[in-house]
């Protein structure tokens, strides 16, 4: 059984810096977005009882402190294109239940999704798209006793995952024009 509980007192701070340039290129609409977040998490009280020296540090440092993101979004007559580059800094990782076993902290990476879209009609769109298009995968657990104990050789709480790329097609249709 689980529940949840306010067992903690934090002080979070954070920086989002966002810049968008849109303009006109190549007879279509030409789109650049920078972002940028940087954050900290301190617990600043807690029950030792409930809350581990581990689980401390996940709730602090387990999700990368720097993130930023390029974004180019290009749409011309019908068809759009969007590409997106995604950077994330280090963050500490621990197996789940593991006390602090085998925690490290994986090296800061660069993931990229590309996505191209139609517009069928006025209310149809289909799209076919990447995500992590050239498969980037975590930083394997340096401790391969930890892969051998919980199966997974990849940080649990990768900001994008340990599976690999993956591809879709998608599409939607709205109920009334924009």
């Amino acid at each position: 059984m689980r529940f949840f509980s306010n067992q903690q007192d934090m002080d979070v701070q954070g920086l989002d810096l966002v810049a968008t340039w849109p303009t006109q290129f190549l007879n279509g609409l030409s789109t650049l977005t920078m972002a940028a977040n940087l954050s900290s998490v301190k617990l600043t009280g807690y029950n030792p009882t409930y809350t581990s020296e581990s689980l401390q540090q996940e709730i602090e440092d387990g999700r990368p402190g720097f993130r930023a993101t390029a974004t180019w979004a290009y749409d011309r007559d019908r068809w759009a294109l969007l590409t997106r580059v995604r950077h994330y800094g280090r963050y500490y990782n621990a197996v789940t239940g593991g006390g602090g076993w085998g925690a490290y902290r994986p090296r800061p990476a660069m993931v990229a999704d590309i996505e191209v879209s139609l517009r069928v009609t006025e209310r149809t769109t289909l799209r076919f798209g990447a995500q992590n298009l050239f498969d980037k995968y975590p930083q394997r657990n340096p401790n391969s006793a930890v892969a051998a104990f919980n199966g997974l050789p990849y940080p649990e709480n990768s900001p994008w995952g340990f599976s690999g790329s993956s591809y879709y097609v998608r599409l939607t249709w709205g109920l009334g024009g924009y």
